[in-house]
């Protein structure tokens, strides 16, 4: 017995000695280079801190000794360290290029370039379960870990060179509200952790620089500057007369002047170093016969920047020269460019080239650097409000496949500092801009799980209902509904932090509706209440504060009240005694939103999963009264038996400067949006019929591109619908059908009056206000009858349906079938 005894204490000695060799926290030991860079700094700290944080044992940083045995080493590129192949593949690589090589006992990081070893620190906290959704402490997940080992060799790049984003206008420091600029580095501190930036920084505008440097010359050289209505005047927008010779010397000479002061900042040898060639801002192209001689406006911008890049690969070959493909010089040149030519284009704004898609193909056959410009949920188009359909964080993740689909080597999107309405779609943006073979369901998955809890099914619907089928004001009660569900089943603080924080943005979007929907009696009020509130929820990051003040403060009702909220001078006025929204303003002002906000009768939040399938009944004929119409309506279309659709067109006579104009009809098939058929039609005061040969038994989507008001007429034995009412639209009595269990007809309208609504037997219907935000409904009860209506006196109204009705029709004359979705 006593045998065996000391055989099991041998036995068990021996596996806690393996077990003390191999410890499953790398000893608890960093070793890293001496680098004296800020972004390698922070993040070896972040790297300290939170596997300190997720292991709870302490962990130490020192120096590397050369000698690699146990621990974590995060290290510079050197021969030894890793394998031939891989030492040269990272010299060749990007700087945010990396490796990963672990076993039990020790974890190395090897990159060419301390961005590249920023990139693999938070990689390997990424890999153990880190995350960071949105800024702030609050909105950070760190799992509790037994082990941290890594047991593989990994080389790791980035999906695109460039992915990153800025709000508009940026965040305006403004001392009295915070001192130290700590939102800004917030933000700032969360993009470093998703691995935004990219490998090189591409400068934008360079024209007013370069005119503001060389304004003597300029002006004693009146030649090199563009001909615009028969003058050359310097500004600092003016544009160039780019086939003078001597301009493109001058022009060239000072770019690599530039170039030459960048390489001697150059610390690392596969930096890649850009210079800007893209002119001033604006219009005002030459309009002298040489620079006609060289082709399209797009031709001479390009055909500089050509010539600028000849002259900048003589230097170094690690230099390009950047500008964008914008505005006047949207399209792409007859040429190609020079390799070292690095080209942004802004395929979906400010162009009307072609659609956004053909441009980047068009792109592609010209440059080999093609990066992108694009805009997500700016606050000067969206006041932060929800973002739905294109514009959701679906859109964009579907966008961003696009890009990489396209070639497309980098993106940068103008978006806003706003949790509350970008703040998913840019994580999701950053996830899939680092490793596009990421899938979004388990990254959304994770987010609701980890920040959420036990309420992540109904905060789900919060986001579902914000980020998807947002309806404006009317679907605050349901959202309001939403939180305070995920409240009371949520028993944890910092979960229950996170969730009062997405209420504090509910009120935001209500102080704004309000402030929308306010009289004139009441716009210095509730004007004043919205952007108090706005500033109150500063460091909360829900909303981008100084952008939208500054939006806020153009809209005004006064000068007097304007100046007392300028952020210029919030040492004296109202900025400076703001007090930051606490736990129980957020506590207090939600119990008064929900008592305001109560759920509706009848109101449509969440599809019921069911459908009409609307069958026309024989015997209608003749054809519909004329339309007459600015805005197109959203419609659907059917062919008739013999294959057809068939309608008629026409100007509209009474419209000034409309005697003719060229129409472009579209079919696009539903759902998947691709174009059918496409014909550019001319029009004028006498009716033109058009047949389009349609597959039977389906719908397809009718889009007419107008510039002038026109008028449509459609036969009544064909089946047309349509989806909405626009304001510019004359479109007469329209029908609807209400299922027989609904008792209400929600609608909002801005105007002050209103439509008419007739039951199937004439009878007028009642319009009653739900609130003072422009809410009606109709009361039409629950019944089993005829469950037609009709609309009329629609037109210039701001009118917006609630799921109910779905479509619009020239007349009841329909058999109606009952589906599911």
């Amino acid at each position: 017995m006593r045998i065996r005894y000391w055989f099991i204490l041998l036995v068990a000695l021996f596996f806690n000695s393996k077990a003390a060799n191999t410890s499953p926290f790398y000893s608890q030991s960093i070793y890293a280079d001496q680098l004296d860079d800020g972004l390698f700094q922070q993040s070896l700290a972040d790297l300290k801190f939170y596997l300190q944080k997720a292991t709870n044992k302490d962990f130490t940083t020192q120096l590397f000794d050369k000698q690699i045995n146990k621990g974590i080493y995060i290290l510079l590129n050197q021969p030894g360290i890793i394998s031939t192949t891989l030492f040269e593949r990272l010299k060749k690589g990007s700087v945010e290029d990396f490796v990963l090589m672990g076993d039990k006992e020790k974890l190395v990081v090897v990159a060419n370039h301390p961005k590249g070893l920023s990139r693999a620190i938070y990689t390997y906290l990424d890999w153990l379960g880190v995350k960071w959704y949105f800024p702030g402490d609050e909105w950070t997940s760190v799992p509790s870990l037994s082990q941290i080992t890594f047991s593989k060799t990994q080389y790791i790049s980035p999906s695109f060179l460039i992915r990153d984003f800025f709000g508009t206008g940026g965040i305006v420091p403004i001392k009295a509200v915070d001192p130290n600029g700590s939102l800004s580095g917030k933000w700032e501190e969360w993009k470093r952790r998703n691995r935004l930036g990219g490998q090189l920084v591409l400068a934008g505008h360079y024209g007013e620089a370069f005119n503001l440097k060389y304004r003597k010359e300029l002006e004693a050289h009146p030649e090199y500057l563009a001909l615009v209505s028969g003058k050359r005047q310097w500004s600092t927008t003016a544009k160039w007369n780019i086939s003078n010779k001597a301009f493109r010397d001058l022009f060239i000479a000072d770019r690599i002047e530039e170039l030459k002061k960048k390489l001697q900042q150059v610390k690392y040898s596969n930096e890649i170093t850009t210079i800007s060639v893209e002119p001033a801002d604006g219009y005002g192209d030459c309009e002298c016969e040489d620079c006609k001689r060289l082709g399209s406006v797009s031709d001479r911008y390009f055909f500089l920047a050509n010539e600028a890049a000849k002259a900048v690969a003589k230097i170094s070959p690690f230099a390009y020269v950047n500008l964008y493909g914008y505005n006047t010089h949207a399209a792409p040149p007859a040429f190609t460019l020079e390799p070292n030519v690095i080209v942004q284009i802004i395929p979906y704004a400010f162009q009307k080239i072609s659609t956004p898609e053909q441009l980047i193909t068009d792109w592609r056959k010209k440059c080999q650097n093609l990066f992108l410009y694009d805009y997500y949920g700016i606050p000067d188009w969206h006041y932060d409000t929800p973002l739905t359909a294109g514009w959701s964080p679906a859109g964009l993740v579907n966008k961003i496949k696009d890009w990489k689909r396209f070639a497309i080597k980098g993106f940068m999107l103008e978006s806003s500092y706003s949790i509350g309405s970008t703040g998913l779609g840019l994580y999701f943006m950053s996830r899939l801009g680092w490793n596009m073979n990421e899938q979004v369901n388990p990254i959304q998955n994770g987010f609701y799980k980890n920040m959420f809890g036990q309420a992540a099914s109904q905060v789900r619907a919060f986001y579902e209902k914000i980020n998807g089928s947002f309806q404006g004001a009317a679907d605050l009660p349901y959202l309001l509904n939403q939180l305070e569900q995920a409240s009371i089943i949520s028993k944890n603080d910092k979960v229950n932090e996170r969730i009062q924080l997405l209420q504090a943005y509910l009120h935001y979007l209500i102080v704004y509706y309000q402030w929308q929907a306010a009289t004139p009696e009441s716009r210095d009020k509730t004007w004043e209440e919205l952007v108090s509130y706005t500033w109150q929820i500063y460091p909360t990051a829900i909303v981008h504060t100084t952008r939208l003040a500054q939006l806020f403060n153009t809209k005004a009702p006064n000068n007097t009240i304007r100046n007392e909220w300028q952020l210029q001078g919030a040492a004296t006025n109202k900025l400076k005694d703001i007090r930051s929204i606490t736990s129980n303003d957020m506590s207090e002002t939600f119990i008064k939103d929900r008592q305001s906000y109560p759920l509706l009768e009848d109101f449509v939040y969440e599809s019921k999963g069911r459908t009409e399938n609307f069958i026309v009944k024989p015997g209608a004929a003749g054809n519909s009264q004329e339309m007459m119409l600015l805005d197109i309506p959203e419609t659907y279309v059917r062919a008739s038996k013999d294959g057809y659709f068939t309608f008629s067109i026409k100007v509209n006579d009474g419209s000034q400067n409309n005697q003719q104009q060229t129409a472009t009809i579209q079919c696009l098939d539903t759902p998947s949006n691709k174009k059918v058929f496409e014909q550019s039609v001319s029009i004028d005061r006498n009716w033109k019929q058009l047949q389009i040969k349609l597959p039977a038994s389906k719908s397809f989507r009718l889009v007419v591109k107008n510039s002038n008001w026109i008028r449509m007429q459609f036969q009544l034995d064909q089946w047309v619908s349509f989806k909405n009412i626009p304001v510019h639209a004359v479109m007469g009595r329209l029908w609807f059908y209400v299922p027989s269990d609904v008792s209400y007809i929600y609608f909002s309208n801005n105007n002050n009056q209103q439509p008419s609504f007739q039951d199937a037997a004439g009878k007028p219907l009642k319009i009653d206000a739900v609130n003072k935000q422009h809410l009606y409904r109709i009361k039409v009860g629950a019944s089993t009858g005829d469950r037609w209506f009709s609309i009329n006196e629609s037109q210039y109204k701001f009118l917006q349906f609630y799921a109910i009705p779905g479509l619009f029709f020239l007349h009841p004359g329909f058999i109606v079938r009952q589906g599911s979705k």
